[in-house]
């Protein structure tokens, strides 16, 4: 069965949600992508996570191997082709470059904005479960929403 990587920076980031989502997924660790930044796009309060190119940032990431079965759910799960497109980052795994996929918001969906309260709750908590911190999310609000109110 072939499997590949995956890139996970939000919900996906939680253990628990990827192992009730994609059994068969596999923990292959954490990394960053370099050089992006987490911003939320969609519109205004229901804006969803996505990452933008940002010299000299990066997003906190887990890297999992996935199965096609795990690729087709997160393929429904993520709008894919509707909202969010696949694309391929490579990223440090444990001393390596490896090139992983992650979905990221399709161009024609575009537009900056707030997250409503609970994606951000349940974003808080998938990033309190691996330790990363909160002020990441609290800057990408606020870069998301500055960038909307602008238009």
């Amino acid at each position: 069965m072939a499997r590949k990587k995956y890139l996970a920076y939000s919900f996906n980031l939680s253990l628990k949600k990827m192992m009730a989502l994609c059994p068969h997924a596999k923990l292959l660790g954490y990394t960053d992508i370099e050089d992006h930044r987490l911003v939320f796009g969609g519109g205004t309060q229901d804006a969803v996570a996505t990452i933008d190119p940002a010299p000299g940032l990066s997003v906190p990431a887990t890297i999992w191997k996935i199965t096609p079965e795990d690729e087709a759910i997160l393929d429904n799960h993520k709008e894919f082709e509707w909202r969010f497109v696949k694309k391929e980052y490579e990223v440090w795994l444990r001393g390596d470059r490896v090139m992983a996929m992650a979905y990221v918001m399709a161009p024609g969906y575009y537009i900056m904005g707030a997250p409503n309260e609970n994606y951000l709750a349940e974003l808080r908590k998938a990033y309190d479960e691996i330790g990363i911190d909160q002020q990441i999310l609290d800057e990408a609000v606020a870069y998301s929403t500055e960038l909307y109110n602008k238009k």
